[in-house]
């Protein structure tokens, strides 16, 4: 059986980034385990669809790889470690950048 060592708080939002999403993993698996399907059909008589243990994972999942704000991003450290351009200004920088090293690796591996 799975138990919550953590007993004050459930929800994987109220933890700030500490969480585990190991422990809400091993509940949705134990409820699609045989002994808890068989167990829930005997006491209701239906089967559990573990759509609650579901959602607790895709929150935790969420919250744990979620970006920051670009407000934090830009303000952190005073500097930006990515240069952002539009789709022309990438394409022109590709071009730039790599279509004259392709060409000369392709002349010196040919001779």
């Amino acid at each position: 059986m799975v138990e919550n060592s953590d007993k004050t708080e459930d929800s994987p939002e109220s933890q700030q980034g500490r969480t585990s999403c190991v422990k809400y993993f091993d509940a949705l698996w134990f409820c699609y385990s045989p002994v808890h399907q068989l167990k829930r059909y005997y006491v209701y008589g239906d089967v559990d669809d573990c759509l609650g243990h579901w959602s607790k994972l895709m929150a935790c999942l969420r919250q744990k790889t979620r970006f920051r704000d670009e407000d934090d991003a830009i303000h952190r450290d005073g500097e930006c470690l990515w240069e952002l351009r539009s789709p022309e200004e990438a394409a022109a920088f590709w071009t730039k950048e790599f279509s004259q090293d392709d060409n000369d690796e392709h002349d010196t591996q040919t001779t």
